[in-house]
């Protein structure tokens, strides 16, 4: 057995050491962690696997009012999307339409266990990409579903832009079926292939709704200095 090199680094210990950590919440407010690193980003070939999938919730606990029908009936629609890392842009999409929502074909996805169960259209979609780390590092950061035409107009390939930067909407553009925002960290690798990597947030609080025989409530807050937030949780900054 050969011994561990003695300048080996724990994982999120250079992750935290280098800044690499969610300094703010992607989606302004308390966002909802719909889908995490379970259900179908297992099925992205390493591409989403730790991806988060965001929306947020209403008054009544619900994610969108009446039949969900249109997209302002979902609570992040129209929502701040907020820069969680600092890094300089290099891929900017803001002109592609907004789908309608399907409120049906997104909980029947959840009953499938194999993306090849599902024949999904690709759509295109607004996005950012950010280059993590500095000129020439492998680190990436992908924020899409932006809502049609909603990027801030002074972003552009190239800017290079501080974490809490304001730099669109939550829409429903791409590949969706409800609105929400998408996020991942990962890095390319020598064949300009993407993999996404675990990334913690820093300084949140938790909370999640709690079943009762009279209906749902929400648990208490849970203060984290990091936390890799998991599907159903309620964060904040």
């Amino acid at each position: 057995m050969r011994e561990q090199p003695a300048n080996l680094v724990e994982y999120r210990l250079y992750m935290r050491e280098h800044g690499h950590v969610f300094h703010h919440t992607p989606v302004e407010g308390e966002v909802w962690i719909s889908r995490a690193w379970d259900s179908y980003h297992t099925w992205e070939d390493g591409r989403s696997n730790y991806a988060w999938d965001m929306g947020a919730l209403n008054t009544n606990m619900m994610s969108y009012n009446h039949f969900g029908t249109r997209n302002t009936d979902f609570e992040v629609f129209g929502k701040n999307i907020i820069l969680p890392m600092a890094g300089k842009a290099v891929t900017v999409i803001s002109h592609e339409v907004d789908n309608d929502p399907d409120v049906d074909a997104a909980v029947e996805i959840e009953d499938h266990t194999m993306g090849s169960e599902v024949d999904l259209e690709e759509k295109p979609q607004n996005m950012i990409e950010l280059e993590i780390g500095g000129d020439g590092s492998p680190f990436l950061l992908r924020l899409i579903h932006f809502q049609q035409d909603s990027m801030q107009a002074n972003i552009q390939v190239g800017s290079t832009l501080p974490a809490g930067t304001h730099i669109a909407q939550a829409g429903n553009s791409g590949t969706t079926y409800v609105p929400h925002c998408h996020a991942v960290f990962g890095f390319t690798d020598q064949n300009n292939r993407s993999w996404s990597l675990p990334v913690e947030w820093a300084s949140v609080t938790h909370r999640i709704l709690l079943p009762y025989p009279h209906g749902y409530q929400y648990g208490p807050a849970h203060h984290h200095d990091y936390l890799y937030p998991q599907h159903g949780y309620l964060v904040q900054n």
